[in-house]
């Protein structure tokens, strides 16, 4: 049996909300070219980029957002359990012998949505928020792609804690403008409210085709493993 390991969870957010979301992102005036890992580069991404988690007015909708995707990310865990049971191994007090003992990987099924949306909460956290706009024709993101690798400028390194990928298509396209997985040969065309998970190593190396007649609206962010300190703590 072939996994993707890509989920997509259509009509997450209403078209009423998306909409309320571009408005919001075109009235601002805190755009800034797109950037890859490595800086500015048009040829490899063409987008124009609102980072809307430092921007006051926007905290609201970015912890609606957060709290929206941890439920994806719970529903994900569901289905891919491993992804919390194995190398950083949650712990569970025994009903037998009231002592601690690691959480196996098939219990995590049968447990209720909301036990395992506290096990995710206390390993997982979302990163800040990007919102991008792709142009027709001359917008997108062609170069191939994946989302964990050591940053050129970041002294914590935290582009290495990533886990999996988020993004939330917040208009339709229908012309092109597929998010494309090289290995997978998956294409996911842009459904306003969907939120896609996928994970964030080479083995889903991605792209974002253009559009030649649409622009593409989307929100991306990262689900990432908190710090060390916080994961490893005495109880």
């Amino acid at each position: 049996m072939s996994e993707s390991f890509i989920l997509n969870f259509k009509h997450s957010l209403t078209a009423e909300e998306c909409s309320a979301i571009i408005s919001k992102y075109d009235a601002s005036s805190e755009h800034h070219p797109g950037r890859t890992g490595a800086g500015i580069d048009t040829s490899k991404k063409n987008s124009l980029d609102l980072a809307i988690s430092q921007i006051p007015e926007w905290q609201q909708i970015c912890a609606g957002l957060d709290d929206l995707v941890m439920d994806c990310v719970t529903a994900y865990v569901q289905t891919y359990p491993h992804l919390i049971t194995g190398a950083v191994t949650p712990h569970v007090l025994d009903p037998d012998t009231q002592l601690p003992r690691a959480i196996r990987f098939d219990e995590i099924p049968k447990y209720k949505v909301e036990t395992v949306r506290h096990i995710v909460d206390s390993m997982l956290q979302i990163d800040p928020w990007n919102m991008q706009r792709y142009e027709p024709r001359s917008g997108g993101y062609p170069h191939w792609h994946s989302e964990q690798f050591p940053a050129p400028n970041d002294p914590t390194q935290r582009s290495l804690h990533r886990v999996l990928l988020v993004i939330i298509y917040l208009n339709d396209v229908t012309d092109q403008g597929a998010t494309e997985f090289f290995y997978q040969q998956a294409s996911i065309q842009p459904e306003a409210g969907s939120i896609v998970l996928a994970p964030c190593g080479f083995t889903h190396t991605h792209r974002g085709a253009p559009s030649p007649t649409q622009a593409k609206y989307i929100l991306a962010s990262w689900v990432s493993y908190k710090d060390a300190s916080e994961l490893y703590k005495p109880s």
